[in-house]
């Protein structure tokens, strides 16, 4: 009769050594230190002990793992071993893999693990390798990687096409590592496809920025149908605070303190989490403008931002940070934007314009929370918060005034 039960599982600790639990008929649950529970089937073949993993819980369950030790079981009986033909199964399943299902397991079992937006990641995988997908992972050459980078610059996306690359290297680099092929097919360098990346320099002037922040704050319906309220008023927000686009995305409203007039950041969601927590000012038009928020009728408990999808909503995601580029590119191509620019481009835009009104480097920078070299440095021990909060205001003001300026034809 079996000892194990899954309550049995799932209540045990792990301890200073290594354990094996008994189930019965050559099955076993291995506990190690570590607190990892695997399933293992103990068996003699040829004279010999041996043992094979089966899975590991709860990824494989109890139920499964005991289905899984009598085919081993069976195996046995034909005179066969069960661990070769196990091995044989599993590469018959890794030779039979196609370009598509090596990048929904790379997402499920490395994406996942490693990065916040797994999905965002392997959807630049899937766009462009969408011609190979149905050819199997050992049989990829490099020409057809090659093939895919061109037809990127061919579109004239010279740093998607780098990105593709590097992000397509890493893809067959995880096949190589499970022993699906035994080379990586990305031969192409960096030099080859898009080149060294220029940073671009975008500023928008302070009129370019009035009429976007005026178009934002009273959309035209032509412009209200390209966007979402989340998108245009994390924009808004951006323009106000001069924070990053993945910082204001994810704010939620326990971070705000509206009767304070303050924002805290904290550390881990910065991209400089040495600096602490990040404590940024809000002038009486970005208090306005999340007051506003707030009295929405679909405003969301915890994000400031919900997601604008229905599915991801429900579960308490933010507006996704490429739905702000994503948005601006549509307005462009449609001919609402006059002028290309980034997400990004208004924090540089914030940075260039705060000096043209005779803002403070260091003041600008500790708004900003950039890691500040050298003598800046040393300004870096204050952390300036009333001049922060004075030249934040002064900014409000600015834009509100430009923005005011410009409904009234002046």
């Amino acid at each position: 009769m079996p000892l194990l039960t899954t309550r049995k599982i799932e209540t045990e600790k792990a301890g200073a050594v290594e354990r094996r639990l008994v189930d019965g008929q050559g099955l076993y649950l291995r506990i190690v230190p570590l607190g990892t529970k695997s399933f293992q089937f103990r068996f003699t073949y040829a004279a010999k002990r041996q043992t094979m993993t089966l899975g590991t819980f709860p990824d494989l369950s109890l139920a499964d793992a005991r289905e899984r030790a009598r085919e081993c079981r069976a195996i046995l009986e034909r005179g066969d071993n069960p661990a070769t033909v196990h091995q044989d199964k599993r590469q018959a399943k890794i030779d039979a893999l196609d370009v598509e299902q090596l990048i929904d397991e790379y997402e499920q079992k490395w994406l996942k693990l490693h990065f916040k937006r797994p999905r965002e990641r392997a959807a630049i995988l899937e766009k462009d390798l969408k011609p190979i997908f149905h050819i199997l992972v050992p049989d990829v050459k490099p020409v057809q990687i090659t093939t895919c980078v061109n037809k990127i610059l061919e579109r004239g996306k010279k740093v998607m096409a780098n990105r593709f690359l590097q992000a397509t290297r890493k893809l067959f680099q995880y096949a190589v590592d499970q022993h699906m092929r035994p080379d990586n097919p990305v031969t192409m360098t960096k030099a080859a496809a898009g080149g060294r990346e220029v940073a671009k320099k975008t500023n928008l002037r302070f009129e370019q920025l009035a009429t976007f922040y005026r178009m934002l704050h009273s959309p035209p319906l032509n412009v209200s149908r390209q966007m979402s309220w989340q998108t245009s008023k994390a924009l808004q927000l951006m323009i106000l605070t001069g924070q990053r686009p993945g910082e204001v995305v994810r704010i939620e409203w326990g971070e705000i303190d509206l009767a304070a007039g303050i924002w805290v950041i904290p550390a881990e969601f910065t991209k400089v989490p040495s600096n602490g927590d990040h404590t940024v000012h809000l002038s009486s038009q970005a208090i306005d403008l999340l007051k506003s928020i707030k009295e929405r009728p679909d405003a969301c408990n915890r994000r400031v931002f919900p997601s604008p999808d229905k599915e991801a909503r429900e579960r308490e995601r933010s507006l996704r940070r490429h739905s702000l580029s994503e948005t601006l590119r549509a307005l462009q191509k449609a001919g609402l934007i006059e002028f290309a620019f980034t997400p990004h481009d208004l924090r540089r835009t914030f940075s260039s314009r705060m000096a043209e009104l005779k803002q403070e480097p260091h003041v600008i920078e500790k708004i900003l929370n950039h890691q500040m070299e050298g003598v800046m440095a040393v300004y870096n021990q204050y952390d300036y918060f009333p001049e922060r909060k004075k030249a934040l205001q002064t900014w409000g003001d600015q834009v509100e005034r430009l923005s005011t300026d410009l409904l009234s034809g002046l």
